[in-house]
């Protein structure tokens, strides 16, 4: 199966996805993004590679302000 999943965010701001802070966007928040529909579910399965149920982990990085 494949998706085609586009996010038009300034990385500097991906933290608002991150509802508890967690520096992790796991499967609930997934679903408060895209909506908890039977395609957020497939891609959230597809994306647990692991069975731990975190899709995302934030990366720290340097925002400058141009």
């Amino acid at each position: 199966m494949r998706f085609i999943v586009k996010l038009y965010v300034n990385p500097c701001t991906f933290m608002i996805y991150d509802a508890n802070e967690d520096d992790m966007i796991p499967r609930d928040e997934l679903e408060a993004i895209f909506g908890d529909e039977e395609t957020t579910g497939d891609l959230a399965k597809a994306l647990d590679k692991n069975g731990e149920l975190i899709l995302f982990m934030i990366q720290p990085h340097m925002c400058l302000a141009l």
